[in-house]
């Protein structure tokens, strides 16, 4: 009886009495500090538990003691020896260990240890700036949360954020900066933040980038007179043609010209102009206008309806801006070996340039060139 309380010789250490540690519990929650005794049919003697060789409670057949701080707070299974202790605090971390004596039995001790943690909460987002313009300023963008023991994760849509030359992550993962951003930098991100116990998260946020024009490679020049481009901008650009310099009453991404004069030879400009960023980019053609199409070869007309009918037309006989095809059939027309557009039954209007030898080929099969 005497040996209650102490570690006496000879007496086992009930190895595996507790499992093994850290126990986890949240901040306000509880554990259950589970033995893996059996009940007996023989009540044990006593039970005693402790915290960092401090007593929690004492329970034996004649009487029960628990520690002030501890009443109202755990609950003891005398059929087992576990112990539930509540309303945990992060002063619960520590060291427990619990002495049991069977009735019949060696003295059994286990020992092991409880991490409380702090709830995840009040995770939030702030940034240095909402606006950034591309490839001059930088994004800061700062997590912060309630919670111990935590890790940060960032996000930007579905994907982790990958750290890079431009790309850095500081500040204990809690500060995600991105120098010089580029029109792919604007996001969603959010910030995800875990511990053992707990996780939470932003909301996600996206930033408004200011993206100077870009481009285009080309211009692309259509047969009807028609001169087309293509910018990326944000906000979109605003689109100016000038002509020779001079300034024209066109401010779409379309520039139209109907019946061409030699005298509209020149250099023809776009020129897109951010007003948040206050750059702009452009692209000049120049293009040659001449006065009149020179026609040489044949043209082989087959009426795709009736693939017997065929008929050659002479194209020496032929001269001026366009020669017209009524009610031919369809197919692709070549000049020079080269294809200008698909044929539809019906009028057309085909530019002819020098030389040129044009074709039908209908059904997608080439017809040879003719002498």
């Amino acid at each position: 009886m005497a040996c209650f309380l102490l570690n006496c010789p000879g007496l086992s250490e009930g190895v595996g009495v507790l499992p093994d540690g850290p126990l986890t519990a949240s901040v306000g929650g509880s554990v259950m500090f589970r033995t893996n005794l059996n009940p007996t049919e023989t009540p044990f003697f006593a039970v005693s538990w402790n915290y960092e060789n401090k007593p929690i409670i004492t329970s034996t057949n004649v009487f029960n003691t628990t520690v002030p701080e501890y009443e109202n707070r755990i609950t003891l299974f005398r059929s087992t020896g576990s112990l539930e202790l509540r309303n945990l605090g992060l002063n619960d971390n520590g060291e427990y260990d619990v002495i049991i004596q069977p009735a019949d039995d060696f003295q059994k001790i286990g020992t092991t240890r409880l991490v409380v943690y702090e709830p995840v909460s009040n995770v939030m987002l702030s940034v240095n700036q909402t606006d950034l313009m591309e490839f001059t300023t930088s994004a800061i963008i700062r997590c912060s949360s309630s919670g111990s023991s935590v890790s940060v994760v960032w996000m930007n849509g579905s994907s982790a954020v990958q750290t890079s030359s431009r790309v850095q992550i500081t500040d204990g993962n809690f500060t995600l900066t991105i120098n010089n951003v580029t029109r792919y930098d604007s996001g969603p991100f959010r910030c995800y933040v875990v511990n053992l116990v707990s996780n939470g998260t932003t909301l996600t946020y996206t930033f408004v980038l200011l993206v100077s024009p870009d481009g285009p490679d080309n211009m692309a020049l259509m047969v009807n007179g028609q001169s087309g481009t293509s910018f990326s901008s944000s906000p979109p650009a605003q689109l100016q043609w000038t002509f020779g310099g001079n300034p024209l009453n066109t401010t779409g991404r379309m520039f139209e010209v109907f019946n061409f004069q030699v005298q509209q030879s020149g250099s023809y400009s776009c020129v897109a102009f951010n007003n948040q960023t206050n750059m702009y980019s452009s692209i000049t053609r120049y293009i040659t206008i001449s006065s009149e199409f020179y026609v040489y070869g044949w043209l082989l007309i087959l009426n795709t309806a009736r693939l017997k009918q065929s008929r050659l037309l002479d194209l020496t006989k032929q001269t001026g801006r366009s020669l017209l095809l009524d009610n031919y059939g369809m197919g692709d027309y070549l000049s020079a070996g080269n294809k200008l557009f698909k044929g539809t039954r019906g009028s057309f209007g085909l530019p002819l340039a020098p030389p040129s030898v044009c074709l039908v080929e209908p059904k997608a099969k080439l017809i040879s060139s003719l002498p």
